[in-house]
């Protein structure tokens, strides 16, 4: 019997469904990593919108913030302009309602007054004081307690000239006279320094210091303070006037001195009424006179004292020996004044008081 042996025949179908699968799930594969591409892609732009919200928001809260930082810049400038009214009220001053966009006019004014104070007991030496201090009463010292009300500024009145006159005094047997430069054409001239910054005692004595010989010592009268005006010369040209009663020291050597020069004085006297017809032979600056001197102290609080005998008194006190002084004190220590000794610091001799003023 013959064994017929058949042909082996390979059997592919099994491969080829195992290569379907596989290539189904290569598909899917795929699918599942386009479908996270897409996920990723997604979340990138869900970041970005996310990033864009937190920087809206912090537009938001920047904005919130800026407004208010604006409502208490409000609030501080409502306070500063409450302020400055209660102090020109108690000043006797005009106390007009300001905007805030008149700020920096209400503390101009809080600057002259503040100035105003410098010398004779009611500011401090630097300048450096500090904004609360500006709104404080100062004490009031014996003597001269009232200051000057401060006049109101505008806004076109912040660059105006600003002049300082020193009323260089001296007790003579005719009076307080008051110094002066003789012209050529007979008028009288006050000297005149600029007022530029703070006004303290040493700042004064540093810009009289050129305006007089230097062989003459003064010194700022210690309770009065600088007053303070405004006026037009004949221009129309409006100027800051800054004046500052002086005590000149008066011996024969010095008046000797002063013989030989170009002084002049006149009575203090002279300044009491505006209508003088002897203060326009006075000038400040060849554009005004000294009616502008006289029209100021029409209104200060000064004058109750400075046209009565006591005013006088204050000139007789004497003058320290400045090599004895210690500390950096300079001439601002004083002894008590005797009022009953003798006339210190006196121009004794009518010579010493030339010119038409002399009578």
């Amino acid at each position: 019997m013959v064994r017929i042996q058949r042909p082996r025949v390979k059997w592919i179908g099994r491969k080829g469904k195992g290569l379907e699968r596989e290539k189904e799930k290569e598909r899917v594969r795929e699918k599942e990593a386009e479908k996270e591409r897409e996920r990723e892609k997604e979340s990138q732009k869900e970041k970005e919108r996310e990033r864009e919200r937190e920087i809206e928001r912090a537009r938001v809260m920047e904005k919130e913030m800026e407004r208010e930082r604006e409502r208490e810049r409000e609030r501080l400038n409502e306070r500063e302009k409450e302020r400055w009214r209660v102090v020109a009220t108690e000043n006797g001053t005009k106390g007009t309602q300001k905007s805030s966009q008149d700020k920096d006019v209400a503390m101009a004014i809080l600057e002259e007054w503040t100035v105003s104070l410098s010398v004779g007991g009611g500011g401090r030496e630097g300048g450096d004081v500090r904004r609360e201090e500006r709104f404080k009463k100062p004490p009031l010292p014996s003597g001269l307690t009232l200051a000057d009300p401060v006049e109101t500024l505008e806004r076109s009145d912040l660059n105006i000239q600003k002049i300082l006159i020193p009323l260089i005094c001296a007790n003579s047997n005719k009076g307080v006279m008051v110094m002066a430069t003789q012209l050529a054409n007979g008028l009288l001239e006050l000297p005149t320094a600029d007022a530029e910054g703070a006004l303290t005692e040493l700042v004064i004595l540093e810009k009289v210091k050129p305006l007089i010989p230097n062989f003459m010592q003064v010194r700022v009268i210690p309770t009065v303070r600088v007053g303070c005006y405004t006026a037009e010369d004949g221009n129309g040209t409006k100027a800051r006037l800054y004046f500052v009663f002086l005590d000149a020291k008066m011996d024969n050597q010095t008046m000797n001195q002063l013989t030989t020069m170009d002084k002049d004085w006149f009575p203090l006297s002279t300044l009491d009424s505006p209508a003088n017809e002897s203060l326009n032979m006075i000038i400040i600056k060849q554009t005004m006179t000294a009616t502008t001197i006289a029209q100021w102290l029409a209104t200060t609080a000064y004058r109750d004292v400075i046209f009565k005998p006591e005013f006088s008194n204050l000139l007789r006190v004497p003058w320290f020996d400045q090599q004895n002084l210690k500390g950096g004190e300079g001439s601002r220590r004083r002894k008590q004044p005797d009022l009953n000794a003798p006339g210190i610091g006196r121009i004794e001799e009518s010579s010493a008081i030339p010119g038409p003023y002399a009578a």
